[in-house]
């Protein structure tokens, strides 16, 4: 058996590429325009800094690090869903409100 000497002697190499490289492209365009990606199969939005305080302060193991389970990632999109139209209380904020929808 004949181990490829670089990544160009790999069999579907230039597909996988092109695939990458397109996915990459519809993620930075979605994240300007607001476009909703999918996670776990549901569609989310872009994550923003006041859902990254949230997730901080309620000890998220996506922020703080260690192994998140099932819950914490059906947390996560729920969370981001665009549908969910959660609304938080955060100091600092005009009203102290923060829709997240």
């Amino acid at each position: 058996m004949n181990t490829p000497r670089n990544f160009t002697e790999v069999v579907g190499w230039r597909e996988a590429f092109t695939d990458a490289a397109r996915r990459l492209d519809e993620i930075r365009t979605g994240s300007l325009f607001n476009v909703p990606h999918r996670l776990l199969g549901e569609p989310v939005r872009a994550l923003t800094l006041a859902d990254w305080t949230l997730l901080d302060q309620a000890d998220s193991p996506f922020v703080t690090g260690g192994q998140p389970s099932v819950a914490h990632a059906s947390n996560l999109v729920w969370l981001l869903s665009p549908n969910t139209g959660l609304m938080v209380y955060l100091p600092g904020t005009y009203g102290g409100v923060y829709s997240s929808g």
